[in-house]
This record gives structure tokens, sequence and C-alpha cells, in this order.
């Protein structure tokens, strides 16, 4: 098995928390947008 592990486990987080936390960023902002206009329509 010839698989490519990360050599520094905290570089590899630093990674995955930099592409996933705008990700997640967006589709909060995205959610209360959502929200604040149905509020708002009420």
């Amino acid at each position: 098995m010839n698989s490519v592990l990360p050599t520094d486990w905290g570089e590899a987080a630093q990674t995955a928390l930099a592409s996933i936390f705008p990700q997640i960023v967006v589709s909060h902002m995205l959610l209360n947008i959502k929200l604040l206009a149905k509020v708002e329509n009420s």
C-alpha cells in the first residue's frame, strides 16, 4: 500500500480547517438571511 500520509498532523488539521471554515461561515450567513426574510414576510 503506497498511501501518502501527512508528515505534520498540525499542518493537516490547519489545512482542513482553512478549507471547511469558510463554508461553515457562508452557510451560517445564508441561513440567517433566510430566517430574517421569513420573519420579515410574516
